[in-house]
């Protein structure tokens, strides 16, 4: 589970059974982003998750719950569930 700011200087991989957890007012900045399990938010605002690179998320991962993705030139690949964040 993640509160404040975290700026990630390379990639953020998020794998297998793995679980981030970005609570109310957070942000994650990253350059890259691969989602292969599950990214969440319980907040009952939005949290920030910032991309100035690629972000890949796979079939078996998963963006849920009240979360802003700003991705600088899009999602390039998402054959996972992305809910309606």
């Amino acid at each position: 589970s993640h509160t404040g700011t975290i700026q990630v200087g390379g990639a953020t991989y998020i794998n297998g059974n793995g679980v981030l957890t970005i609570n109310t007012a957070s942000k994650w900045i990253t350059k890259d982003l691969t989602v292969n399990g599950t990214i969440q938010s319980n907040a009952s605002g939005c949290v920030a998750l910032s991309v100035s690179g690629k972000t890949t998320i796979n079939t078996n991962g998963k963006i849920k719950g009240r979360i802003d993705i700003c991705d600088i030139n899009g999602i390039e690949l998402n054959v996972g569930t992305l809910d309606n964040t």
